[in-house]
């Protein structure tokens, strides 16, 4: 069976989610850690979602206008010779093609996409609906521009403090700190980053009465009695992107999906297990 044939028999959950799927094979193909890898996820997913919202008006869909800080979207034309389902994975698809390191992955399964659109629609139709999705997509992208992200790769690179207490790289890899300079990302719906203040962590401390060490105690010894399961899971939701094995003399590195990418998985598998429409495997990947 065709790639056509076998993207024709899906159901409107498996579709989306089988794009949802490129865009994070991307991911690990680039090592997207866990903080830009939610960034782009948000950012395909809001240009599918704005596609749904100006053709469809489904239930439950409220625009982001105001909601989202300089927000571009203020109105859009709903044109009723644009198939939806076709603009929406489309527009997925080409956010995630824009703004990707390795973006250009993204363009064989894009095309075998319209491959099979092209099977059930007829050309003018096909053309009008990317053309839509792609209008959108430029605004997006735009937006996205804008949020400041680009500019952190710009920035000194982060200097450990080196007082007790302070994060050090550590083995195997030594890594250099992920994101350190985040915060000046703009937010979604935050008003700033500094909108919900985490408590502090308990103070640094070597003395073995104190809670730092209990904690840290805590931690390792549950590393050194971990069941098979307990590994699996640690391994599952661990933040490294391209985690380091050292065997001997030998060390190797496997490329790993996100946090993110596995709440993207999960959600995908719900729709596709609740066999719920288009509508609605769009807003609860957005959302």
């Amino acid at each position: 069976m065709s790639t056509a044939q076998s993207q024709s028999l899906q159901s409107p959950a498996q579709l989306y989610s089988q794009a949802e799927k490129h865009l994070t094979d991307v991911m690990i193909n680039d090592v997207i850690g866990p903080c830009a890898a939610a960034r782009y996820y948000a950012y395909a997913n809001l240009a599918a979602y704005e596609v749904m919202l100006h053709q469809k008006h489904p239930a439950g869909y409220v625009p982001l206008t105001g909601l989202l800080p300089n927000y571009p979207i203020k109105t859009y034309t709903t044109n009723d010779q644009v198939d939806t389902p076709l603009a929406t994975v489309y527009a997925l698809l080409r956010m995630g093609e824009e703004m990707l390191p390795s973006g250009y992955m993204l363009e064989e399964p894009r095309n075998q996409f319209i491959q099979e659109a092209s099977t059930r629609l007829s050309p003018e139709v096909v053309q009008l609906s990317r053309a839509y999705a792609d209008t959108l997509v430029k605004k997006l992208v735009r937006y996205a521009a804008q949020d400041g992200y680009v500019k952190t790769s710009g920035y000194l690179r982060y200097t450990p403090d080196t007082k007790a207490g302070s994060w050090q790289p550590t083995p195997p890899a030594y890594g250099e700190a992920y994101e350190p300079y985040w915060a000046t990302v703009r937010p979604f719906f935050l008003d700033s980053a500094t909108q919900f203040r985490p408590a502090r962590p308990v103070p640094y401390s070597e003395e073995k009465g104190s809670a730092f060490y209990r904690l840290s105690k805590e931690v390792y010894d549950s590393t050194r009695a971990m069941s098979r399961e307990q590994n699996h899971f640690s391994n599952f939701w661990d933040c490294n992107p391209f985690a380091l094995t050292q065997k001997g003399h030998i060390s190797f590195g496997t490329k790993k999906i996100s946090p993110s990418g596995h709440w993207i998985g999960i959600t995908s598998l719900a729709c596709v297990q609740k066999n719920l429409s288009l509508e609605e495997t769009v807003r609860w990947h957005a959302w």
